[in-house]
């Protein structure tokens, strides 16, 4: 349970630390909108936060026994690189990509992706 409320807590802190440099960034040129401008650029960052949720879902899945625990990080790594490549070939056709190119870019946010955790791990 432990390592899905950390899962949560990096994603939510996340989001918060990206909206609110991304309004710094654009504060001068937007104004000074306040508090509600802040609120608004973190409210943004809302797709952050649903990307955790299924590898949240997964630890606390197995946290209260509903599946073993043992060997769990491994499927969560193998949902997320999927999602990965999914929502990289979604969001290319969404955009008008060819099919070839939105499965390129689908690949690369997966091994992007497969990167960031190895080196993640070599980290560590």
């Amino acid at each position: 349970m432990d390592d899905a409320v950390w899962v949560l807590f990096t994603a939510l802190a996340s989001a918060l630390a990206h909206g609110y440099a991304h309004q710094i960034a654009h504060r001068d040129a937007q104004g000074h909108p306040g508090v509600r401008g802040v609120v608004r650029a973190v409210l943004a960052e809302w797709p952050l936060v649903v990307a955790a949720l299924p590898t949240t879902l997964l630890l606390c899945g197995a946290g209260l026994g509903w599946w073993r625990s043992a060997g769990i990080e491994y499927v969560a790594f193998g949902i997320n690189t999927v999602l990965l490549l999914g929502w990289g070939l979604l969001a290319s056709r969404a955009a008008g990509r060819t099919w070839g190119r939105a499965v390129r870019i689908g690949g690369t946010d997966a091994l992007l992706g497969v990167a960031v955790a190895l080196v993640s791990t070599l980290l560590k």
